[in-house]
């Protein structure tokens, strides 16, 4: 009687058992890509909610108003308009406010870090070293300025505020935007008494600033942060498209568009307060940037555009 005790597998035996295991290795790594997307976008969500809280207490605490999006030096010097940081060392171009010294005090960012209770972790992009000291270093300062972890939807909420030559106070840009012949409207959402849909208009997300004209795929982890993010049309001029699903196509240098970071989703922050993770389809809507925005011409509102004065 033969015995079969010592009987080897087969070739067909262990391509099978490799396969198996291939295959178990396969979704386990599905799996905790699939982890790693949901930890991110969760993470994500609850940083751009602790921003827009603070966001809201800074309206609070000025009369409704809403945090501007970006303020010139001239803008700064006749409001009297002086930040610190939390040493009380005044922020540039505070006290001067010389247009030769940076604009640090220019976006929004500065003026809500007290409302975080002085801490700049969560506005922090993966670009800073995280232990490093920011007002010992212009560059450092500058960066959180300019490049914080998320970004504002500055021109229609709060506004970029500036001197016109033909005004003597400053006012945010889009006030009196062209509609048509002869058809003007105010466009800049500034308060939370003017807010009309406060639920559906994005507040904070997180944006992708192009260098040069090109395309990015929205669930890329290379991305250059920027302190503000803009609608597919900002005015009348296209800043980005989304030309295939998941991928974002950059029009001109300097654009700044929505993205995922790693996620084909980016977390929202809306007026109203709740949070939503997008795809790129939803922040092609123009209605969801612009509170004013509307049916011109026939033109659907999704593609709403104005001319700028």
């Amino acid at each position: 009687m033969n015995s079969r005790s010592g009987r080897g597998f087969t070739l067909v035996e262990l391509l099978v058992v490799l396969g198996i295991i291939g295959l178990l290795l396969a979704l386990s790594l599905a799996a905790v890509s699939v982890a790693g997307r949901a930890a991110r976008q969760s993470e994500a969500s609850s940083n751009v909610r602790q921003l827009g809280l603070a966001w809201e207490q800074y309206s609070v605490d000025h009369l409704d108003r809403f945090v501007p999006g970006f303020i010139t030096p001239e803008a700064q010097s006749w409001h009297k308009l002086y930040l610190a940081y939390p040493d009380m060392r005044p922020i540039p171009p505070a006290p001067t406010f010389s247009t030769a010294e940076p604009n640090i005090a220019g976006p929004w960012t500065w003026h809500l870090v007290p409302y975080l209770d002085q801490d700049l972790t969560l506005l922090r992009s993966a670009s800073l070293n995280p232990d490093a000291p920011y007002s010992d270093d212009v560059d450092i300062a500058q960066e959180i300025a300019y490049e914080p972890a998320y970004a504002y939807n500055g021109w229609y909420v709060g506004g970029h505020i500036r001197i016109e030559p033909d005004r003597p106070n400053p006012t945010p840009a889009f006030v009196k935007a062209r509609l048509g012949v002869r058809q003007y409207a105010n466009l800049v959402v500034d308060s939370r008494s003017r807010f009309r849909r406060p639920s559906e208009v994005i507040v904070f997300t997180q944006g992708h600033r192009f260098e040069e004209p090109g395309s990015v795929r929205m669930d890329s982890t290379e991305f250059n942060p920027w302190f503000e993010v803009t609608p597919r049309f900002l005015a009348d001029e296209e800043q980005w498209s989304a030309p295939v699903p998941g991928q974002i196509q950059g029009m001109s240098a300097g654009a700044a568009a929505p993205t995922g970071r790693g996620t084909d989703k980016a977390p929202v922050y809306h007026g109203d307060g709740h949070t939503k993770a997008l795809g790129i389809e939803s922040f092609g809507d123009q209605s969801k940037w612009i509170d004013g925005a509307r049916e011109i011409n026939e033109i659907p509102t999704r593609d709403f555009t104005h001319e700028a004065e």
